[in-house]
């Protein structure tokens, strides 16, 4: 996805697309399609926010010479985490290896 297409108009055709690409990934069950829209609207809505953010920078300073965070990067951190959250439901992780119980035992 290109940054000239992260318009304030572009929004919902950007989701759009991107849920697009994601049922291409994967077939989602019914319980699952608002977790994926949720998915792809946290998905597109970082991106707005990683724009903004190389936009104005992640510090402001003040006129008194004090500096503080861009609001935006402590939203783009929420948004973030939901959407990691959202992805480990859509998309659990593979088991590499199976669990076994050990007692101390079986070692004698």
């Amino acid at each position: 996805m290109k940054k000239t297409e992260l318009t304030a108009g572009n929004f919902d055709s950007l989701i759009l697309a991107e849920v697009d690409r994601l049922w291409n990934i994967k077939d989602y069950k019914a319980d699952e399609i608002d977790r994926l829209e949720e998915y792809a609207r946290c998905r597109i809505h970082a991106m707005y926010l990683r724009r903004d953010i190389e936009k104005e920078g992640e510090v402001f300073t003040s006129q008194n010479g004090g500096s503080y965070m861009n609001p935006r990067v402590s939203i783009l951190l929420g948004v973030q985490n939901r959407m990691d959250k959202l992805r480990d439901k859509l998309f659990p992780p593979k088991p590499t290896a199976e669990l076994k119980k050990a007692d101390i035992r079986d070692e004698f």
